[in-house]
């Protein structure tokens, strides 16, 4: 059995922590954290709920769903608390989509470094699509039609794309029309794939845009930094 390796992330967080322990000054690039405190609200919550050593449902509770579900409710996408499933960060939950869903995985190039880990742990063959020259996050609509058509021809079915706007890790996000144009596919002839919208979320949005049937569907986890 080989010996599992680091992760590139978290080894270069412990040496900077390290440093940071150590006195020294250091400029933190490699965890996207915003550094910022916590809401008052959230730490208020967080302390209450501290004192219920019980175990809560696996689907996350009832109060924080509702809370979800009113948040994407009150931006225009009408939302109920059984739709909603929490889990303990963005990671876990865009593991379990991809875990549910069959086939190869298309990830724009650049991509965070963990979707293709996760990806290959599920045994899921990946496809590289580059970025197109104004940003990052989503693949060249051209491009992306090429590789559809190249998997197609090899018999590949491709079962999901991940998506990341704003961009991690160029940090951009194209403009309104550019993200419309390059969601899922490039169109209606393409194999596999019909277009969809993509929304960007307010700090990260990861939407995962599976294939079946020849029509395309999406799930969207959000982190936000402020669930007001």
């Amino acid at each position: 059995m080989s010996t599992p390796t680091h992760s590139a992330t978290l080894m270069i967080n412990e040496l900077v922590q390290d440093k940071l322990a150590a006195g020294e000054k250091v400029v933190h690039l490699g965890f996207g954290e915003a550094g910022l405190p916590p809401l008052e609200e959230l730490r208020t919550t967080l302390d209450q709920a501290s004192r219920d050593t019980t175990y809560g449902k696996v689907v996350g509770a009832a109060p924080a769903r509702a809370a979800v579900a009113g948040w994407f409710s009150r931006r225009g996408l009408p939302t109920r608390a059984e739709q909603i499933l929490l889990a303990p960060g963005s990671k876990a939950l865009l593991y379990g989509v991809l875990g549910a869903i069959q086939g190869a995985v298309i990830l724009p190039q650049p991509s965070w470094v963990s979707y293709a880990a996760q990806a290959g742990l599920l045994g899921r063959e990946v496809i590289y699509v580059p970025i197109p020259a104004e940003a990052g996050g989503v693949p060249d609509p051209a491009l992306l039609r090429t590789a559809l058509a190249e998997a197609a021809e090899r018999g590949t079915t491709v079962g999901a794309m991940v998506l990341t706007l704003p961009d991690n890790p160029t940090r951009s996000s194209p403009a309104g029309s550019a993200s419309r144009s390059h969601s899922v596919g490039g169109g209606s002839g393409s194999p596999g794939c019909r277009r969809r919208p993509c929304t960007p979320g307010s700090r990260t949005t990861w939407s995962v845009s599976p294939a079946r049937s020849g029509r395309a569907w999406q799930l969207r986890c959000r982190r936000s930094s402020s669930m007001r």
